[in-house]
């Protein structure tokens, strides 16, 4: 190793990490970071009364999969804390031709992918058949949403089961206090304290944030999440803002909630944009009510006008309502990362949120650090990376959005002439569009869509796929020039194309008849008893079937059940976490196994009315403490009404997250909650191991709702403490049960 290679492995780890700032930004950062590295101390101080913006109150699907599941939060529980709706797509509104003109206009942007015919995409096959005369829309030809959409129906069946590809809607106000209640609870140390000075050190990084109250914040890595303002990396580290305003017009916005009348004119299940003379208006549905603003280009439409303009289109009072009124900057920071400080949220970046980019370029960013996490050293060629990464997501989604201005057919104003004939087009952009007018496939993903959703690190680097593209050129009346020259050549593939549209027509009318209308699914999921069971993944076996679900379910009768599964001899275990409080709790579970060895994965069944469950859920780590012959009692007692069960039981923390480990255990495993799944009235709760101990003895065995006792091979019997001596079959099995479970 040579001289420069030692000084940089003998660099610490980071030890502090200091977050400027709260709101979506700063908690969604603190409680990742918190679970992706449980070590480190993390410090958000946030100013009281700075007024939290609201414009990314919509979302796209991996949300859950890339935030929310990697925390470990059910996506329905904190759907009701944030009074979060769903949202399929995205409903564009007279991007053709004016309201005035054509109140009917409109099109979809839809979540998931084009199904392909023969390796190619559907979309090639609606291209030829609207240079054939049809005029059907790509979308009603291509996904089976659109009718649905229209007739406000549920993405997911009432018992939870997903029917679409659906993001959300909620109120990003209730979010932050959702993940700071949890960040705090998992050790983020918090305060509510205005920034005063930044104290740089010799080689321009940040030291010290110095606060108004006199606290002095000092740290290894700073997060900066001040919103435009960008106290640390634009005033502090005077790191330039790119304007991009050449690229994208619009730089204000005025926006409210509006009341909704539910019951009759129902949910919609989709995020609204409805072109105005200057710009456009987002309306977001929740219960009760929606989120509203009116985007718009100052340059071509004064503040006054743009007001009256969106209080006329909602009937809303202008001298009674409440009204933010926001000045944006568009753009992205040169550099996102500059020296120890990294900016997220507005503080790094801001597109207009007609595509809703918000919220995801804050994940997004986060999953990103993470990922390029640094030490103390802050390698350069970390933050390079890094830095590559948002600017090339940045980038990328800037264009797409200006694709739907330039594209657009409307010449009514000077606003959209000047978006159809002045705008500056990036060579990427020019590029795509170039691909699309020959028939050529854009950015065409490289898996179905399962595949598509569960891989981040694809979805990240081809965001917008072909399928988007062909959603939202071929929604404002641009079709290729010439349809894809392959397919024509093709007699069997037509044949199939054929076929295939006629299945999403089957299917679409098949769950119009079966879903919920959203607002059913949303007052059932937001009532007190919420939907009474969770979901399952995946489409719903119903589709395209008969009959009612549970039926089979009075086929079993669960006393057999029992007894059947009483015959199966297991291990037994005590499974240990801490509440948010510090105070241990526990439970005896006997349904433990291993999942995995590459990672190392193991997995128990909690029952979800359990105390020790959303505890568990909540701080990420767990121990499985095996138990030993003569730890029947501990056994008795972590499975009694006790409140406190581990009162007077011998137990020392675990390494890496301090939750008990029993004293005399045969083996003490611990774990950090990889996955929580849904199994009835069970939580299927997967860990992955982080440090283990073990030692020699006789396993305790439950047996047919019984303590026994598994002797080691060489004694060849098993004997019990509660039923006679065990059968030679049933000792092998107890042997072979026990001997899995430890391997």
């Amino acid at each position: 190793m040579n001289q420069s290679n030692q000084e940089a492995a003998n660099f610490g780890l980071v030890e502090r990490v200091v977050i400027l700032g709260g709101g979506t930004a700063g908690w969604m950062t603190a409680s990742y970071l918190k679970k992706a590295f449980p070590r480190l101390h993390i410090v958000l101080a946030e100013a009281p009364g700075i007024p939290k913006i609201g414009v990314g109150e919509a979302t796209i699907p991996n949300l859950q999969k890339v935030f929310f599941d990697f925390l470990g939060l059910d996506e329905d529980d904190w759907m009701r804390r944030c009074n979060a709706a769903f949202k399929v797509g995205i409903k564009f509104e007279n991007w053709q031709r004016p309201r005035a003109e054509d109140p009917n206009d409109y099109f979809y942007h839809l979540f998931g992918l084009i199904p392909e015919c023969k390796g190619v995409p559907l979309s090639h096959y609606w291209a030829l058949k609207r240079h054939q005369g049809s005029r059907e829309p790509l979308t009603y030809a291509c996904y089976k949403e659109p009718p649905l959409l229209d007739a406000k129906l549920s993405p997911r069946y009432m018992d939870g089961t997903r029917a679409m590809y659906y993001a959300w809607h909620f109120d990003a106000h209730l979010v932050a206090d959702y993940l700071r209640d949890i960040a705090v609870g998992w050790g983020v140390e918090h305060h509510i304290d205005t920034l005063d000075k930044v104290e740089l050190t010799d080689n321009g990084s940040i030291g010290t944030l110095h606060m108004s109250s006199g606290r002095k914040l000092a740290g290894d890595l700073f997060i900066d999440c001040s919103g435009f303002r960008g106290l640390l990396i634009n005033k502090a580290l005077q790191e330039p803002f790119v304007d991009m305003s050449n690229y994208l017009l619009c730089d204000s916005a005025v926006a409210t909630q509006v009341p909704n009348d539910d019951q009759r004119l129902g949910v919609d299940p989709y995020t609204s944009a409805i072109a105005m003379d200057a710009g456009w208006t987002w309306k977001i549905p929740m219960l009760g009510r929606f989120g509203t603003g009116h985007v718009y280009a100052s340059r071509f439409m004064s503040d006054d006008q743009a007001t009256r303009d969106f209080c006329n289109l909602w009937g809303i009072d202008e001298a009674k309502a409440e009204l933010n009124k926001i000045r944006f900057r568009v753009g992205r920071n040169r550099q996102t990362w500059v020296k120890n400080c990294v900016s997220i949220g507005l503080s790094s970046c801001f597109l207009e949120p007609l595509e809703s980019t918000g919220i995801y370029f804050i994940y997004a960013a986060i999953y990103q650090l993470a990922k390029h996490f640094p030490d103390k050293s802050m390698n350069p060629r970390l933050i390079r990376a890094f830095n590559g990464e948002i600017e090339s997501m940045f980038d990328e989604c800037r264009d797409f959005i200006q694709a739907h201005y330039c594209l657009s057919p409307r010449e009514d104003t000077d606003f959209w002439r000047t978006n159809r004939h002045e705008l500056k087009l990036a060579d990427d952009l020019q590029e795509k569009l170039d691909k699309y007018r020959a028939g050529l496939s854009v950015n065409q993903a490289l898996s179905d869509v399962d595949g598509y959703y569960t891989n981040f690190e694809h979805e990240f680097r081809n965001f917008w796929t072909n399928s988007s593209f062909y959603c939202v050129l071929g929604g404002l009346g641009v079709a290729p020039e010439q349809p894809y020259p392959k397919i024509r050549y093709d007699e069997d593939g037509l044949m199939k194309a054929d076929e295939l549209f006629a299945q999403i027509k089957t299917e679409s009318a098949q769950l119009a008849q079966q879903l919920p209308s959203n607002y059913e699914f949303l007052k059932k999921l937001h009532s007190e008893e919420g939907l009474g069971s969770r979901p399952r993944s995946g489409v719903h076996p119903r589709v395209g079937k008969t009959g009612q679900s549970g039926q089979g379910d009075a086929l079993m009768n669960r006393a057999d059940f029992r007894t059947a599964l009483a015959s199966l001899a297991s291990g037994v275990t005590v499974v240990t976490t801490k509440g948010a409080d510090g105070i241990p709790l526990a439970l005896t579970a006997t349904a433990f196994n291993s999942v995995s060895a590459e990672p190392p994965l193991c997995m128990v069944c909690l029952h979800k009315d359990a105390r020790i469950t959303e505890p568990l859920g909540l701080i990420g780590k767990f121990v499985v403490n095996v138990l030993s012959e003569g730890q029947q009692e501990i056994a008795e007692r972590c499975a009694s009404g006790t409140l406190n069960r581990l009162a007077s039981i011998a137990w020392t923390g675990g390494p890496t997250g301090d939750c008990p480990m029993i004293d005399g255990a045969l083996a003490s495993i611990e774990c950090e909650v990889e996955e929580i799944h849904s199994g009835g009235d069970h939580e299927i709760v997967v860990g992955r191991i982080r440090a283990a101990r073990s030692q020699d003895g006789v396993p305790l065995v439950y047996f047919r709702s019984s303590y026994s006792s598994l002797i080691p091979p060489d004694s060849g019997t098993v004997m019990s403490t509660n039923v006679p001596q065990l059968s030679p079959d049933v000792r092998m099995l107890a042997k072979d049960q026990a001997a899995q479970r430890m391997g």
